[in-house]
Formats: C-alpha cells, sequence, structure tokens
C-alpha cells in the first residue's frame, strides 16, 4: 500500500479514474479493456477501494466523458 496515495481507503469513482487515465496513460493509444484492468488495479494497489456502483463503472464513465470533452 502506498501511505502517499491521495485516494487511500477511498472506493474507485468517475473523478479518480480520470486522474488515473491521465497518469497512466497519457499519449498512449490502449484497448478499453486494458485501461479498465490497470486503472483499478492500480487503485486496489496503491490502498483505494473497490468501486461502490455496481451498473456504471467508473473507469468507463470516465473515459465516456473524456471522449465527449475531446
Amino acid at each position: 500500500m502506498n501511505n502517499q496515495y491521495e485516494y487511500v481507503e477511498r472506493p474507485l469513482t468517475l473523478n479518480i479514474a480520470r486522474k488515473l487515465i491521465h497518469e497512466l496513460f497519457a499519449g498512449q493509444t490502449v484497448q478499453r479493456q486494458d485501461i479498465l484492468r490497470t486503472v483499478l488495479d492500480t487503485h486496489l494497489e496503491r490502498g483505494g477501494l473497490e468501486p461502490r456502483a455496481t451498473s456504471n463503472n467508473p473507469v468507463t464513465l470516465a473515459l465516456a466523458s473524456m471522449r465527449r470533452e475531446g
């Protein structure tokens, strides 16, 4: 666990997912499934919690939001 991680003990949300996507994949072309898996795994490895949302994955929502914004 990384005690410096800002989101320790917090569930993965859309905003956290957006920040991790930018951090981990800036300037890269990556398969959506790889992004979904890597963002969740990274968040959990750093001490974060599973997302609370059961119907809408926060990573999927973050990707859709980022796509709309360009």
